[in-house]
């Protein structure tokens, strides 16, 4: 558990329940705090996914200069993966294999994982191009091979041309955008002649997050990819960065949200030859007191001070004073304080002899935290 989820589940609980937060929510707050779980953040390396969805259409047999695409594809990749980040997860999905079946045509060659470099580049060489160009569709099943992983998620599309499927592109695109939240699909265009194939690939990048380019070779490529690759990573490192700057904000905001309770005796000598706490509650939890609870006539003690979150918290006391053998308890009382965030919230408890009983009288200071 992170600071995050642990801050959110103990101060939301305190805050719906009226501040009468559990024994084990208190235990489990003190034992994040001393043992030292919530004041360091996490450590977690960048984790990034790249899948790439690839043209496996026929068109992919044309040369582009001196090449066909299909080449300038496999080298493209596999120059990448050859000096690509060994932490990233990666996978390809294609289109317009001869396996498929016209625009439904589109296979997971390999799902997005750790250590499968050498898997994806097998499965591209073995690329055979056919079909034809279902990009939105395949696309979409792109997504469904994201869900349920952590972390940046990246859709590298590597595509001659536009969806050769949707009759209405842009239309298509506008319904393929409102299907993602935080993941980005890049484009990049292998010799696009047509500017109808450029502006529709160009408003999928924009509506989905990402990028799109152009190129010309394998070289181009190969950087083009590295690009994308490298800003995914910088940002994800970027937002581990300000999630690991929250946490230890959160975690000294949690260290210094205090709550104190102080309980003053001011009872004379011939009324009283000793005072013992006998019962402190707080949120309805017993709290054990120093020295058995035994207390001055005249004194005054701090009985308890503990990292609490922030909200209205109860505070049940009750104490017994002593008049040279004769022992009356006073009476039980109860008293809501509100801890301030980031503060120490000092109630102070003081004994008050009334006509017919003793009880207490308090105050609530909020305090700057050592």
């Amino acid at each position: 558990m992170n600071v995050r989820t642990a801050a959110y589940i103990l101060t939301s609980y305190s805050e719906k329940s009226s501040g009468r937060v559990p024994g084990v929510a208190r235990f489990l707050w003190s034992l994040l705090l001393f043992g030292g779980l919530l004041l360091q953040p996490t450590a977690v390396r960048a984790d990034v996914t790249v899948e790439f969805v690839v043209d496996g259409s026929g068109s992919m047999w044309s040369k582009l200069y001196d090449q066909y695409k299909i080449v300038v594809l496999r080298n493209g990749i596999a120059k990448f993966l050859e000096d690509a980040p060994r932490d990233i997860r990666v996978g390809v999905r294609a289109f317009g294999l001869p396996q498929g079946e016209g625009c439904n045509n589109t296979d997971l060659l390999v799902a997005p994982a750790l250590n499968v470099y050498q898997d994806v580049l097998q499965a591209i060489k073995r690329m055979n191009p056919t079909g034809q160009a279902p990009i939105i569709f395949s696309l979409r099943k792109g997504l469904k091979d994201l869900e349920g992983i952590a972390g940046k998620k990246v859709l590298i599309l590597i595509a001659d041309g536009s969806d050769s499927c949707e009759e209405d592109m842009t239309e298509a695109i506008e319904k393929f955008s409102k299907a993602i939240s935080h993941e980005e699909v890049h484009v990049i265009g292998l010799g696009l002649t047509e500017e109808k194939d450029r502006s529709e690939l160009k408003l999928l990048a924009a509506k989905a997050n990402g990028s799109s380019y152009s190129v010309s070779n394998n070289t181009q490529l190969t950087r083009r990819i590295e690009a994308i690759v490298s800003r995914a990573i910088e940002e994800e490192e970027e937002r581990l960065k300000q999630m690991a700057a929250e946490e230890a904000r959160l975690a000294l905001l949690a260290e210094n949200t205090r709550f104190s309770v102080a309980f003053a005796s001011n009872v004379p000598s011939f009324f009283c030859s000793g005072i013992r706490i006998v019962d402190l509650q707080i949120d309805g939890t017993a709290v054990n007191v120093a020295n058995g609870g035994d207390v001055g006539c005249k004194d005054r003690v701090e009985i308890f001070n503990e990292p609490m979150p922030r909200g209205e918290h109860s505070v049940l006391l009750t104490y017994e004073k002593d008049n040279h053998g004769d022992v009356i308890s006073s009476r039980a009382q109860t008293f809501k304080v509100h801890v301030e965030a980031g503060k120490t919230t000092l109630l102070e408890c003081r004994t008050a002899g009334h006509l017919f009983f003793w009880g207490l009288d308090s105050k609530v200071e909020v305090l700057p935290s050592p």
